[in-house]
Formats: C-alpha cells, structure tokens, sequence
C-alpha cells in the first residue's frame, strides 16, 4: 500500500507516524557510527597499554551515548501515551507501535554501547593492576636477593673489636661466599615458587 493512500486513510496521524519513524531512523547511522568508534578505540587502547589519551576519548564517546540515552527517554514515554490515546485510530497504532519497537531497539544497542565503554574502562584497571604486580613482585625478588647480603654487611659492619672474623685472613672470601651461597637459594626459592604456581 502507497505511502499516500495510508496519509488519506488516517489523515494526520499517519503523517505523525512518519515523521516519529523517520526521527528513530535517524538513530541508526548515529548507533553504527559509534559502534565503529567505540572498536576503534579499543584496538587504539590495547595497541597503547591502554593510555590515556584513548581512555579519554572512549570516557567522551561513553558520556555522548548516556546523553542520547537521556533523551530518548521522553521520545518512549510520548509514544506511549500516544498509542494509548483513544483518539487514535487503532490501525495508525500498530505504526506507532512499530516505532516504538524501534526505539526500544535502539536503546538497547545505546545500552550495550555504554557497557562496552565500560568494559574498555574496567579492561584498563585490569592491565594496569597487572603492570603494578609485575612491578611490586620484581622488586620484592631484588630486595629479597639482596636482603642475605644486607644482613651480612651489617652484622660485620659494626667495627666491634671483639669479633674474631675481621681479623682472620679468610675473613672477606667468607664474607663472599655466604652471600653468594645465601643469594643462590634464595633465587632458587623464588624460581622453585614460580613453578609450582
């Protein structure tokens, strides 16, 4: 049936029909362009360790989408009361109803476009969390290395006159070969403990 003859038969509401339809049409490219966005800055992120510029940008795309979310909230609520309007003919309804339909599709997509920013988000903490503990278990394997060799050079680095070692002649090749001994098990510790994890 002719877009024409469905004007003649419910006068202007089936050209409220149109153009309510033609709005929600709208949102189509709008979703698919953000789509598009939002993958490409989650490849731009990860290729990036996730910096900030690209955590920005998808914080600023998030923010658009919730906006556009917010407005169609009204736009939902005007349908509704309109295929509820008993001065509506009940076969200019069903097209109504339609663009409800669409509409309600379309903020499911806006919703999925909004967890999507928030994973890319939440994916961001988790990388960075990652980096931090590969950091601090580095460093806390130096420290624990060096920690034997530490001890050994304060112990004998207190200058008592009493201690008999710091005037034996083998006294610093054993100062050296505790520590490298020490050392060694405890690199060995560690790389034993990393195994069995």
């Amino acid at each position: 049936e002719k877009s024409y003859s469905k004007l003649r038969q419910y006068d202007a509401q089936y050209l409220t029909y149109s153009l309510l339809d033609r709005a929600v049409d709208l949102l189509v490219p709008i979703i698919k362009t953000m789509r598009h966005e939002i993958e490409r800055e989650k490849e731009y992120a990860k290729r990036n360790n996730y910096d900030r510029k690209g955590l920005d940008r998808v914080r600023e795309i998030r923010e658009e989408l919730e906006k556009v979310s917010r407005r169609l909230k009204p736009f939902a609520s005007v349908l509704t009361h309109v295929i509820e309007d008993n001065a509506i003919v009940p076969g200019a309804t069903i097209y109504i109803q339609d663009v409800r339909d669409n509409l309600e599709m379309a903020e499911d997509d806006l919703r999925h476009l909004i967890s999507e920013c928030h994973k890319i988000d939440s994916d961001a903490d988790k990388h960075h969390s990652r980096q931090m503990d590969r950091t601090l278990y580095t460093l806390t394997v130096v420290s624990t290395i060096f920690l034997p060799a530490q001890f050994i050079t304060g112990v004998y680095g207190m200058n008592f006159h009493s201690m008999p070692e710091l005037h034996y002649s083998w006294g610093y090749p054993t100062f050296w070969a505790l520590t490298v001994t020490m050392t060694a098990v405890m690199v060995i510790a560690f790389n034993f403990g990393r195994l069995r994890n």
